[in-house]
Protein backbone atom coordinates (compact mmCIF):
# COMPACT_ATOMS: atom_id res chain seq x y z
CA UNK A 1 0.00 0.00 0.00
CA UNK A 2 1.58 3.24 -0.95
CA UNK A 3 1.40 6.16 1.85
CA UNK A 4 -0.66 8.37 0.09
CA UNK A 5 -4.14 5.76 0.11
CA UNK A 6 -4.37 6.36 3.68
CA UNK A 7 -5.45 9.87 2.81
CA UNK A 8 -7.51 8.97 -0.17
CA UNK A 9 -9.14 5.84 1.30
CA UNK A 10 -8.56 5.25 5.24
CA UNK A 11 -10.57 2.16 4.89
CA UNK A 12 -7.56 0.47 3.48
CA UNK A 13 -5.38 0.85 6.60
CA UNK A 14 -6.49 -1.39 9.55
CA UNK A 15 -7.77 0.30 12.69
CA UNK A 16 -6.15 0.49 15.91
CA UNK A 17 -7.27 -1.97 18.61
CA UNK A 18 -6.98 0.09 21.84
CA UNK A 19 -3.75 -0.98 23.92
CA UNK A 20 -4.52 1.22 27.01
CA UNK A 21 -7.64 2.96 28.20
CA UNK A 22 -6.87 6.31 27.88
CA UNK A 23 -5.66 8.86 24.66
CA UNK A 24 -4.71 12.82 25.36
CA UNK A 25 -5.26 15.67 23.95
CA UNK A 26 -2.52 18.47 25.13
CA UNK A 27 -3.85 22.43 24.42
CA UNK A 28 -3.38 25.62 26.03
CA UNK A 29 -6.03 27.42 27.99
CA UNK A 30 -8.23 29.44 25.90
CA UNK A 31 -8.23 26.17 23.31
CA UNK A 32 -9.07 24.02 26.34
CA UNK A 33 -12.36 26.38 27.06
CA UNK A 34 -13.70 26.60 23.73
CA UNK A 35 -13.81 22.56 23.66
CA UNK A 36 -15.18 22.83 26.62
CA UNK A 37 -17.90 25.00 26.14
CA UNK A 38 -18.83 23.33 22.19
CA UNK A 39 -18.34 20.10 23.33
CA UNK A 40 -16.78 20.01 20.58
CA UNK A 41 -12.86 18.47 19.77
CA UNK A 42 -12.43 19.45 16.19
CA UNK A 43 -9.94 18.33 14.08
CA UNK A 44 -6.36 18.30 14.17
CA UNK A 45 -4.46 20.94 11.01
CA UNK A 46 -3.89 19.40 7.93
CA UNK A 47 -0.98 19.87 6.16
CA UNK A 48 -1.40 17.64 2.81
CA UNK A 49 1.51 15.53 3.35
CA UNK A 50 1.97 12.09 1.94
CA UNK A 51 0.19 9.74 3.91
CA UNK A 52 -1.30 12.18 6.31
CA UNK A 53 -4.76 11.31 7.30
CA UNK A 54 -7.67 13.83 8.09
CA UNK A 55 -9.33 13.35 11.41
CA UNK A 56 -9.09 14.23 15.40
CA UNK A 57 -5.17 14.78 16.54
CA UNK A 58 -4.81 12.27 20.10
CA UNK A 59 -1.51 10.98 21.85
CA UNK A 60 -1.44 7.82 23.59
CA UNK A 61 1.40 9.25 25.32
CA UNK A 62 0.53 11.72 28.64
CA UNK A 63 4.16 13.32 28.41
CA UNK A 64 3.55 14.36 24.73
CA UNK A 65 0.07 16.05 26.10
CA UNK A 66 1.96 17.38 28.73
CA UNK A 67 4.21 19.27 25.39
CA UNK A 68 1.48 20.68 23.87
CA UNK A 69 -0.17 21.50 26.93
CA UNK A 70 2.48 23.22 29.22
CA UNK A 71 5.17 23.87 26.83
CA UNK A 72 3.71 26.60 24.96
CA UNK A 73 3.14 30.39 24.77
CA UNK A 74 -0.07 30.36 27.39
CA UNK A 75 -0.40 27.52 29.72
CA UNK A 76 -3.57 24.67 29.28
CA UNK A 77 -4.26 21.85 30.39
CA UNK A 78 -4.52 17.79 29.12
CA UNK A 79 -8.07 16.19 27.97
CA UNK A 80 -8.05 12.16 29.04
CA UNK A 81 -10.47 10.46 26.68
CA UNK A 82 -11.68 7.14 26.80
CA UNK A 83 -10.16 5.14 23.95
CA UNK A 84 -12.27 2.16 24.04
CA UNK A 85 -15.61 4.43 23.69
CA UNK A 86 -14.03 6.14 20.68
CA UNK A 87 -12.95 3.28 19.00
CA UNK A 88 -16.39 1.63 19.44
CA UNK A 89 -18.06 4.88 17.57
CA UNK A 90 -14.65 5.44 15.23
CA UNK A 91 -11.73 4.19 13.83
CA UNK A 92 -8.20 5.42 15.03
CA UNK A 93 -5.07 4.96 13.39
CA UNK A 94 -1.78 5.61 14.86
CA UNK A 95 0.32 8.02 12.81
CA UNK A 96 3.77 9.57 12.95
CA UNK A 97 3.97 12.78 11.77
CA UNK A 98 7.18 14.18 10.01
CA UNK A 99 8.42 16.99 8.32
CA UNK A 100 8.19 18.16 4.85
CA UNK A 101 10.66 16.43 2.36
CA UNK A 102 11.72 19.48 0.52
CA UNK A 103 13.49 17.04 -2.24
CA UNK A 104 10.50 14.63 -3.18
CA UNK A 105 7.47 16.56 -2.07
CA UNK A 106 5.35 13.43 -2.71
CA UNK A 107 7.09 11.39 -0.13
CA UNK A 108 7.15 11.83 3.89
CA UNK A 109 10.39 13.74 5.36
CA UNK A 110 12.49 12.81 7.96
CA UNK A 111 10.31 12.35 11.41
CA UNK A 112 9.92 14.84 14.15
CA UNK A 113 12.63 14.54 16.61
CA UNK A 114 9.74 13.79 19.80
CA UNK A 115 7.52 10.37 20.09
CA UNK A 116 4.14 12.04 19.66
CA UNK A 117 2.31 8.58 19.83
CA UNK A 118 -0.51 10.36 17.72
CA UNK A 119 -3.41 8.33 17.19
CA UNK A 120 -5.85 9.83 14.55
CA UNK A 121 -9.75 9.37 14.76
CA UNK A 122 -10.78 9.66 11.26
CA UNK A 123 -13.89 11.99 11.90
CA UNK A 124 -13.90 15.73 11.28
CA UNK A 125 -14.81 16.38 15.14
CA UNK A 126 -15.80 14.41 18.27
CA UNK A 127 -19.27 15.48 19.94
CA UNK A 128 -20.49 15.67 22.23
CA UNK A 129 -17.30 14.85 23.81
CA UNK A 130 -18.44 14.61 26.85
CA UNK A 131 -19.66 11.38 25.77
CA UNK A 132 -15.95 10.33 25.72
CA UNK A 133 -14.21 12.90 28.14
CA UNK A 134 -13.39 11.19 31.56
CA UNK A 135 -11.64 14.67 33.18
CA UNK A 136 -8.58 17.62 32.38
CA UNK A 137 -5.46 17.46 34.19
CA UNK A 138 -3.28 20.82 34.86
CA UNK A 139 -0.61 22.04 36.51
CA UNK A 140 -1.36 23.15 40.14
CA UNK A 141 -0.54 26.28 39.47
CA UNK A 142 -2.70 27.10 36.51
CA UNK A 143 -5.78 25.39 38.14
CA UNK A 144 -5.61 27.85 41.18
CA UNK A 145 -5.43 30.46 39.07
CA UNK A 146 -8.22 29.22 36.89
CA UNK A 147 -10.50 28.93 40.20
CA UNK A 148 -8.97 31.98 41.17
CA UNK A 149 -10.84 33.71 37.73
CA UNK A 150 -6.97 34.73 37.08
CA UNK A 151 -7.88 34.08 32.96
CA UNK A 152 -10.91 36.12 33.10
CA UNK A 153 -9.02 39.48 33.80
CA UNK A 154 -8.76 41.34 30.95
CA UNK A 155 -5.30 41.25 30.02
CA UNK A 156 -5.65 37.26 29.61
CA UNK A 157 -8.82 38.06 28.12
CA UNK A 158 -7.28 40.96 25.47
CA UNK A 159 -4.32 38.33 24.70
CA UNK A 160 -6.67 35.61 23.76
CA UNK A 161 -8.40 38.64 21.43
CA UNK A 162 -4.98 39.61 19.77
CA UNK A 163 -3.75 35.47 19.43
CA UNK A 164 -7.29 34.97 17.87
CA UNK A 165 -9.17 38.14 16.61
CA UNK A 166 -12.44 36.48 18.52
CA UNK A 167 -15.04 38.56 20.71
CA UNK A 168 -14.05 38.79 24.37
CA UNK A 169 -17.46 37.25 24.82
CA UNK A 170 -16.45 34.10 23.14
CA UNK A 171 -13.65 33.91 25.31
CA UNK A 172 -15.20 34.46 28.66
CA UNK A 173 -17.93 31.85 28.16
CA UNK A 174 -15.28 29.68 26.92
CA UNK A 175 -13.06 30.39 30.31
CA UNK A 176 -16.39 30.57 32.59
CA UNK A 177 -17.32 27.13 31.02
CA UNK A 178 -13.92 25.74 31.78
CA UNK A 179 -14.13 26.93 35.26
CA UNK A 180 -17.13 25.13 35.84
CA UNK A 181 -16.37 21.71 34.30
CA UNK A 182 -16.28 19.66 37.40
CA UNK A 183 -13.08 17.02 36.78
CA UNK A 184 -9.86 18.96 36.69
CA UNK A 185 -7.20 17.52 38.71
CA UNK A 186 -3.74 18.07 39.07
CA UNK A 187 -0.61 16.88 37.45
Amino acid sequence: MQLFEIVRNPNKIPPSVPSQEHLYHGTQMPYLGLIIASDTLWQGSYWHKPGEPHGVRLTRSVAAGKDFAFEQEMPGGILVLNWHKIATRWKTIPYADSHYNDDDPTQPGDPWGIDEAEEVVLVRYIKPLSQFLEGILMQSKELKELRNGEFLKDEWINSYIDWSGRSPKIWRKAIQALMDYPNIKTI
